[in-house]
C-alpha cells in the first residue's frame, strides 16, 4: 500500500514543478562539466601569459605549436565529442521536459 502512494506521490510532483528542477539539476551538471572548466582555462591562459621581457623558450614554443598543428588530423576528440553532445541534450532535455504552454493557466478576461 505504501509503495503505491509513495508512487502517486512522486507522479503528481513530476506533474506540477518536478520536471522543471530535474531539467534544472540537468543543466547545471552538464555546465559545470562543460562551460566552468572552459572558461577557467581560457582565464588562466590569458592570465599566465604575461612576459615582461624576451624569453627564448617562446620560439621553441611556436615551433612545437606548428609541429603539433602539422600533425593533427583535424578530428576532434572523444571528450570534445561527448561535451557537444551533453549540451545537445541539454537542449532536447528542456524541450522535451518543459510543456510549451502551462495548462493549469487559462487567459484572462478580455
Amino acid at each position: 500500500m505504501g509503495w503505491r502512494r509513495a508512487r502517486r506521490r512522486y507522479k503528481r510532483w513530476l506533474e506540477r514543478s518536478g520536471r522543471f528542477y530535474v531539467a534544472l539539476v540537468f543543466t547545471v551538471v552538464v555546465v559545470s562539466y562543460v562551460a566552468v572548466p572552459f572558461v577557467a582555462s581560457l582565464i588562466d591562459a590569458v592570465d599566465d601569459y604575461n612576459p615582461i621581457y624576451y624569453d627564448p623558450k617562446d620560439f621553441a614554443r611556436q615551433a612545437y605549436q606548428e609541429q603539433r598543428e602539422k600533425v593533427s588530423t583535424g578530428l576532434p576528440t572523444w571528450e570534445v565529442l561527448f561535451k557537444i553532445v551533453l549540451v545537445i541534450a541539454v537542449g532536447l532535455v528542456w524541450r522535451v521536459l518543459m510543456p510549451s504552454r502551462s495548462p493549469d493557466r487559462t487567459s484572462p478576461p478580455r
